[in-house]
């Protein structure tokens, strides 16, 4: 978890994900509540590293679809560098 997360579940990927809604509604948090979105059927997310957690605040379930594809960039790099995140 991000230090002085918002959300107890909010983390981070090394990944490129794409997030469809299916049925529901979910909420998707981010380090700054004004960036907070309302997803609804049909809806995408599409992130890269980005800090989230998400947050079903309706009274019925959310069926969402994930597609995550590695975000390492450069094999050959060092370590510490062979990651999805962007650099801020």
């Amino acid at each position: 978890m991000p230090e002085n997360a918002r959300h107890p579940f909010m983390h981070r990927t090394d990944s490129l994900d794409y997030a469809v809604v299916l049925s529901g509604e979910i909420t998707m948090l981010l380090d700054d509540e004004t960036g907070d979105r309302v997803l609804r059927p049909g809806d995408v997310v599409i992130q890269r590293g980005t800090n989230h957690a998400w947050a079903n605040r309706g009274d019925e379930p959310c069926v969402m679809m994930f597609v995550m594809l590695d975000g390492v960039t450069q094999r050959d790099a060092p370590l510490a560098e062979q990651t999805g995140i962007p650099r801020r």
